[in-house]
């Protein structure tokens, strides 16, 4: 863009659907204030291609939005106009690339929200003392805290949150299920993730990996799951939050398939796997349940990771 911005790296063009095409082509799918922008209306009635070509550089518009950029996203435009008058255009770019590849899995980062438009992933600075293990755009992923327990347990004590679960839980019982994901996570440097809102801070519930303990013909596997509060349900976070988390799983823990399964009347969770991408491969009886129990058949759903 004119003004120094990597056009490549904006959230609007990074976008899967309807993505805008650049500063100066077409007006299509604009937000309104790049419509509106007066600096691109400077240098189109200039008929110039970057503001440091004008004798008035950096103006007053130009030096507000450096500032705002340098603020809000840790990014001069000044000094990116400055690499581009000096190393060219293709030398910028190639350092841009660097700059904005994704960690998790190769794709690229948008300047304005870290996230990356493949995986979905954030990508936070290795000097960011961020709690989270990972991001998505809505949620943070996490290690357990004592904080979380209450929350938790009002969950767990919750016949509609444990509805497609052979009982609702305990005090205790929901304590000693934090206690061995904790130790699950430490055995495999995965797990269950405690996830929370990042805008709010406030704790929704676990998505994550378990690796489950009982026989059966695809054990040993690791698992995908989740279970939030109802009152968090039907607002996208348990899929963005497994398309995060299995992103996650293939491109950083290097895990090679995952499965997930529930029982079969449990619909709600069932489309979740199916929106994530995974595929049906049938059902079976968990061994855990007795056989006329109305729970006992399940799904199974599986994904590799190079699909």
């Amino acid at each position: 863009a004119p003004c120094g911005m990597n056009c490549q790296v904006c959230y609007k063009h990074l976008k899967e659907k309807k993505a805008c095409l650049g500063c100066l082509l077409s007006d299509d799918n604009k937000p309104e204030h790049c419509r509106k922008c007066k600096i691109k209306d400077c240098v189109k009635s200039k008929e110039i291609t970057y503001c440091f070509e004008c004798e008035d550089y950096p103006c007053k518009q130009i030096k507000y939005l450096n500032k705002s950029y340098i603020m809000r996203y840790g990014v001069s435009l000044i000094e990116m106009s400055a690499e581009v008058k000096e190393n060219g255009l293709i030398a910028f770019m190639e350092n841009e690339l660097d700059r904005w590849t994704c960690e998790y899995c190769g794709g690229i980062v948008s300047l304005h929200s870290g996230i990356c438009s493949e995986c979905l992933l954030k990508n936070v600075p290795s000097d960011n003392d961020s709690p989270y293990v990972f991001e998505s755009l809505h949620l943070g992923f996490r290690r357990w805290q004592e904080s979380d327990l209450t929350p938790f347990f009002e969950m767990n004590s919750n016949p509609e949150v444990m509805e497609f679960f052979p009982n609702v839980l305990t005090e205790e019982e929901s304590k000693g299920f934090v206690e061995r994901i904790e130790q699950h996570h430490d055995q495999y440097g995965y797990g269950l993730w405690a996830v929370e809102l990042k805008k709010t801070k406030a704790f929704i519930g676990f998505i994550g990996f378990s690796n489950p303990t009982f026989e059966s013909s695809f054990t040993p596997c690791v698992e995908i799951g989740w279970r939030l509060d109802h009152k968090y349900w039907n607002k996208g976070y348990a899929t963005e939050g497994a398309k995060a988390c299995l992103n996650y799983g293939f491109n950083k823990l290097g895990l090679k398939e995952i499965y997930s399964f529930t029982s079969e009347i449990n619909t709600r969770s069932i489309k979740v796997m199916q929106k994530i991408g995974m595929k049906d491969m049938g059902t079976f009886n968990h061994p855990r349940l007795e056989s006329d129990n109305p729970l006992s058949v399940h799904v199974l759903y599986k994904i590799e990771g190079d699909k």
